[in-house]
């Protein structure tokens, strides 16, 4: 009669090598990007920063003229209202209103005060101004 083996997981050592080796190469991308927000003249988002949930997402800062002495900033992370826009930054007036939105995703926290992560970048300016209609449809629910 033959006794009972207790069948076990067992790894071999070249597998074991191999699964060290491959655990190496994966590696998860993590963007990080201040948040925050501020309206007065000469202030910045402040100091809190955030780790992007997706690998889709960017960094970005938007600014929005709403007085003539003040300015809107918003930062933070996103993918949707960055899949046009994309390592770069747009000027444009929506509703009458003067806009700047930049989107970046080349470094940790480049989305910083005035955007250090496009340094020489030139934005492209849109000088039409839009309506509701015209904005792209939102492709993605959030």
């Amino acid at each position: 009669m033959c006794c009972a083996h207790s069948h076990s997981l067992w790894i071999t050592k070249p597998m074991r090598v191999l699964l060290i080796l491959i655990s190496l190469f994966i590696t998860v991308s993590t963007l990080e990007c201040h948040v925050g927000w501020s309206i007065l003249p000469g202030s910045n988002i402040g100091e809190e920063t955030k780790t992007c949930g997706k690998n889709s997402d960017y960094c970005y800062n938007a600014t929005a003229q709403i007085y003539v002495f003040a300015n809107f900033q918003k930062a933070g992370c996103n993918t949707l209202i960055c899949q046009y826009v994309m390592d770069r930054c747009v000027e444009y007036t929506l509703l009458g209103i003067p806009m700047r939105m930049c989107c970046c995703k080349n470094e940790n926290y480049c989305n910083r005060g005035p955007m250090l992560g496009f340094q020489g970048v030139q934005a492209t300016t849109y000088p039409v101004t839009y309506k509701d209609e015209d904005l792209p449809p939102v492709t993605e629910t959030l």
